[in-house]
């Protein structure tokens, strides 16, 4: 009877051990290899428009958004987001006094209005 306890025991040992090593086997090649997952693809996408947001004026913004919200994947996305930031810069635009303000909210309006015609084109 403590032979047959033993081995169970024994088995069950390495059975939790075999599973321990697995998923730290799992961790390291996540660790090691980030950008071929698509969360980390999604927060390239995420941080480059962000950055395409922040200065409509760039050369690149455009292209940036426009990349990105063609693919079929992450357009209702991307276009709610334009939306929303468009919504939030037309309500700034409108409370805003001073002359410099209002140029500087209506060119990102512009943009995102230009940016959102763009990814509809399809």
């Amino acid at each position: 009877m403590k032979r047959l306890l033993l081995k169970i025991s024994i088995i069950f040992l390495i059975c939790v051990i075999s599973k321990g090593m697995n998923l730290y086997a799992e961790t390291i090649v996540s660790v090691e290899e980030p950008e071929n997952s698509e969360e980390y693809q999604i927060g390239v996408m995420v941080k480059s428009i962000q950055k395409a947001l922040e200065d409509p004026e760039a050369a690149g913004s455009i292209m940036t958004i426009t990349r990105y919200g063609l693919d079929s994947r992450y357009y209702k996305m991307i276009r709610g987001w334009l939306l929303l930031e468009l919504s939030g810069v037309e309500s700034q635009y409108e409370a805003a006094k001073e002359d410099s303000i209002r140029q500087k909210h209506a060119l990102k309006i512009e943009f995102l209005k230009k940016a959102i015609r763009a990814i509809d084109q399809e």
